[in-house]
């Protein structure tokens, strides 16, 4: 499947019960669409631990956050929530406006000196999503406002994405991880070695409400555990997650990059058979 795949990915599939791990292009680094949300995560739950900050600190929607992408519509502007109300729906529902306004309040360079700490050294947030969306429509350093997020939205329709600018480019000015990175980070937080075991267990219990179950938990039975988070806008499609089979835990990790014709997404079709074969082979009766 992945010498036939119409692009790249990178993978890392690993049994937690014995350690086996299969793995192509893992270490390379890709663009992450919203499985950049696990790490903004991870330096929140960082800086609550550090005294900086209160889960339940409230902070106001403000003009000038993402008003593309994911359930746009359920944080108006002048609203507050608390902190730990914006996590829960940036990692269950991919929610856009609240992770920018995460990224408002803990810093895009402070998660990357966490990562690197931590060792994730192919990690790298550089952008919040409401510029990301931007780069990916060209409007580049434009405001964030109503009249260019209009400007934006006929790009879109008229298939006016630059796909060959910084926002699908694995450098590290843009969002990036590699399959290996968020293997890791997984593993260590399901081990309860991701930070503490408290902040660890918390996040990971967000995680197994992610709401989207197009990739990874598409072909398993729903009653199989699956805590996780993807990542898709037009040629990004990615999936991370811990797959809970009886007895023996399955990490899946794959970052994928590839030309969508139509309606054709390969890398979505990629993730969901992977996924489907790998738990088959190990778990039969966790298929649905």
């Amino acid at each position: 499947m992945l010498a036939a795949f119409p692009g790249r990915a990178g993978v890392v599939i690993r049994d937690l019960a014995d350690g086996r791990t299969c793995a192509r292009e893992a270490d390379h680094r890709f663009p992450t669409a919203s499985v950049f949300k696990v790490p903004i995560m991870v330096e929140l739950f960082r800086q609550v631990e550090a005294g900086m900050h209160r889960f339940d600190d409230r902070h106001r929607i403000h003009r000038g956050l993402c008003r593309h992408g994911t359930h746009v519509d359920d944080c108006a502007v002048g609203t507050t929530w608390s902190l730990l109300d914006l996590c829960e729906r940036m990692i269950v529902h991919s929610h856009d406006v609240a992770t920018d306004l995460i990224l408002d309040v803990i810093g895009l360079e402070s998660i990357n000196r966490t990562m690197d700490a931590l060792g994730f050294a192919d990690t790298r947030v550089c952008m919040p999503i409401g510029r990301w969306h931007y780069l990916a429509i060209g409007l580049g350093d434009a405001p964030i406002n109503d009249e260019n997020d209009a400007i934006g939205e006929i790009r879109v329709r008229d298939g006016g994405i630059d796909f060959d600018g910084p926002a699908y480019t694995d450098r590290e000015h843009n969002n990036v991880t590699s399959a290996r990175d968020m293997a890791d980070m997984l593993e260590r937080m399901r081990a309860g070695k991701l930070l503490n075991p408290a902040a660890s267990k918390q996040m990971l219990d967000m995680l197994h409400r992610c709401a989207h179950r197009g990739m990874i938990p598409r072909h398993l039975d729903p009653k199989i555990p699956v805590a996780h988070k993807h990542g898709q806008s037009a040629r990004i499609r990615a999936d991370v997650g811990i797959v809970e089979l009886p007895g023996r835990p399955l990490i899946i990790s794959v970052l994928t990059l590839a030309v969508e014709e139509g309606e054709a997404r390969p890398g979505r079709e990629l993730i969901a058979e992977l996924s489907r074969q790998v738990v088959g082979s190990l778990c039969p009766e966790a298929l649905n």
